[in-house]
Parts: C-alpha cells; sequence; structure tokens
C-alpha cells in the first residue's frame, strides 16, 4: 500500500500579489480616467470565461464572455 503524496495547491495562486487594501492611496481616490481593475472569472471545464474591466473614476464597466478558441458563440 503506498501512501498519497500531499503537495501544495498551485493553481490560481497569484505570486507577489498585491491586496486592495494595500493599493497606493491614490489608486482608491479615484482621480484619474482610464484607470481600470480587472477581473476574471473562469467557468467549469475550463470552456468559458468571464472578463470584467471596471473604470473607477467614471464607473465604467467592461464585461465579456470568453471561449475556448475551437469553440463557436
Amino acid at each position: 500500500m503506498t501512501k498519497a503524496h500531499s503537495t501544495k495547491e498551485t493553481r490560481g495562486v497569484i505570486p507577489d500579489k498585491i491586496m486592495i487594501d494595500d493599493r497606493p492611496e491614490k489608486d482608491n481616490n479615484r482621480t484619474e480616467v482610464g484607470d481600470f481593475d480587472s477581473d476574471t472569472i473562469v467557468g467549469a471545464g475550463k470552456k468559458r470565461a468571464i472578463v470584467i474591466y471596471v473604470n473607477r473614476k467614471i464607473r465604467y464597466l467592461i464585461v465579456d464572455i470568453t471561449l475556448k478558441e475551437n469553440q463557436k458563440r
């Protein structure tokens, strides 16, 4: 009987990430148009993803649904 090896989970880990609470104060003030925050949500089976961009100054939102390269909408 062999023992299962436990390994540290590395999927979805962002190296050297900066938490939102630790961002520079100038970024929290929303003084510049053109600075976007972004996020990506990957669906089950990695078949689709939602990509979100937000301009915090003017509160402009861009959302896109992406597919795998070989999939059609």
